[in-house]
């Protein structure tokens, strides 16, 4: 099948799946209900004790599933990790100009998705595992074929999508402050998003810096216009770094040329510093750029389309 840069790929209809867990009861790899041709069945009531050694999918925050009774359900990380067998994750990429319009997806479809095996972003012990012929490691190159025959050849590879791409250096002493959405710190962590923007922009006036808070702008005004892109923002304004909590950011970030700081479960990249590093006096890094591509490369074997995962071609 010809993928189309205009066409709607990212409806649940093909897939049938809701927020939450998923099973996968045979060998098909296809992300999507049995009953329209896939691998998965809804796990009841997201009842771990009914795994049975069974792989899963979960499919992004139940939280926002509709049904009030769905959203209590959620099941942390951990208690997935403790069950013994591969969990992955599906949202949203974590190259987020995949689903920016352009040549490549023209109306600003989410066309795409990343499938992280057992956390919600990659971490270097993913990039650290040997590429191999198995499921998902098969770095950017699947990406740029499919943008390549998909724009015939106007776009070969990921980096056409992103455009400049700086060496990664603070610039000037701000930091600004990207937070995640409120149910992320209440169920993965157990605090309050506010307090938590409240301490950090003390602590970074108090090491010299000075706070900009980001808050978090809504899925249209990120994808469909320029004023909403972290990316733009991060090129027209000086920033040392940006700090962000539970987020793929730093792939946004660095690619922009700003190093990151980051807490909680973040895509590992090699501009970045934890949280507490900073506290403790550890300086904002600074790397080059070809060392950044080099690691959204191997990022990206988690990135797939999400025909080709509906599909079993991840």
């Amino acid at each position: 099948m010809q993928i189309r840069p205009d066409k709607n790929y990212g409806t649940k209809d093909p897939h049938g799946l809701r927020w939450g867990i998923s099973v996968f009861v045979g060998d098909s790899r296809r992300c999507a209900l049995t009953k329209l041709g896939g691998g998965l069945e809804r796990l009841p009531n997201q009842d771990l004790s009914l795994v049975q050694g069974r792989d899963l999918l979960v499919f992004g925050n139940i939280w926002v599933h509709k049904d009030p009774k769905e959203q209590t359900l959620f099941r942390h990380p951990d208690q997935l990790n403790q069950l013994g067998v591969t969990w992955w994750y599906w949202d949203n990429p974590e190259l987020p100009h995949l689903l920016y319009r352009g040549a490549w997806n023209t109306q600003g479809h989410k066309n795409w998705l990343r499938l992280v095996p057992c956390n919600t972003a990659t971490q270097q012990s993913h990039l650290d595992q040997p590429i191999t012929d198995t499921i998902s490691q098969c770095s950017h190159e699947h990406i740029d074929r499919i943008l390549h025959n998909s724009t015939g050849g106007e776009i070969s590879s990921w980096q056409h999508c992103v455009g400049e791409i700086r060496d990664c250096v603070p610039r000037g002493r701000r930091i600004l402050i990207a937070p995640s959405g409120a149910g992320v710190f209440q169920h993965y962590y157990g605090r309050d998003k506010q307090t938590w923007i409240n301490q950090c922009a003390e602590r970074i006036r108090q090491l010299g810096y000075e706070p900009v808070i980001r808050p978090k702008p809504s899925r249209r005004q990120r994808e469909h216009a320029d004023a909403g892109r972290l990316c733009d923002l991060l090129k027209r304004e000086d920033f040392a770094a940006v700090l962000c909590h539970h987020s793929v950011i730093p792939v946004e970030a660095q690619l922009a040329g700003v190093p990151t700081i980051t807490e909680g479960s973040c895509t590992e990249m090699p501009a970045s510093i934890t949280w507490d590093q900073f506290c403790q006096g550890v300086a904002i890094p600074q790397v080059d750029r070809q060392l950044v591509i080099d690691a959204v490369n191997r990022i990206l074997m988690h990135t797939h389309h999400k025909w080709s995962a509906i599909n079993g071609g991840w």
